[in-house]
C-alpha cells in the first residue's frame, strides 16, 4: 500500500459515572447486598495497568492487529470498553459501549480481554471492584 497506517490508541482511562438522586443507590452489577459482590463506578485509588499509562500503550501497540478489511474499508475512530477490574486484578464482565465497526470492536474487545492482570482500585486501603472505561482509537494516517 502506498500509504503508511498506524495504529494509534488513546489510552486515557476514564471512569464512566452515572447520575444518582438522593433516593436512588449506585450502579451495582448484581442486586446482592454482600460488599463484595458490589462494582464500583470510582474510588478512593482507581485500578491501574501494571507499569503505568505508558506500559499500556505498548502493551496495546504490541498487540493490536489493525484488521486489514477495517484499513482497506477505511474504517476508523474510538471503540470504548467498559470493565470490571476485579479485587485480584482480573478483568471481567467486558463490555464494548461505543460502537464503530464490528471488526474494530472484535480486535478491541480481544486484546483487552487478553491483559495482564491490572492493580485494583482501593477504598479505605481494601481492594474493591471498579468499572472503567478504556478508549481505544484506531485511526489510518495517510
Amino acid at each position: 500500500m502506498k500509504h503508511l497506517f498506524f495504529i494509534i490508541f488513546c489510552v486515557m482511562i476514564s471512569v464512566t459515572s452515572f447520575a444518582q438522586s438522593q433516593n436512588t443507590e449506585s450502579e451495582e452489577t448484581t442486586s446482592s447486598s454482600d460488599d463484595s459482590e458490589f462494582v464500583y463506578e470510582t474510588a478512593d485509588v482507581m485500578p491501574s495497568f501494571r507499569g503505568g499509562q505508558k506500559a499500556l500503550t505498548e502493551y496495546l501497540v504490541k498487540n493490536t492487529k489493525y484488521p486489514p478489511a477495517a484499513m482497506k474499508a477505511g474504517q476508523q475512530g474510538k471503540v470504548l470498553c467498559s470493565f470490571i477490574v476485579e479485587t485480584d486484578g482480573t478483568i471481567s464482565d467486558l463490555k464494548v459501549v461505543k460502537k464503530i465497526w464490528p471488526l474494530l470492536e472484535v480486535e478491541a474487545k480481544r486484546v483487552v480481554s487478553n491483559m495482564p492482570k491490572w492493580i485494583p482500585a482501593m477504598n479505605d486501603e481494601i481492594p474493591v471492584r471498579c468499572r472503567i472505561t478504556l478508549p481505544v482509537v484506531f485511526r489510518i494516517k495517510k
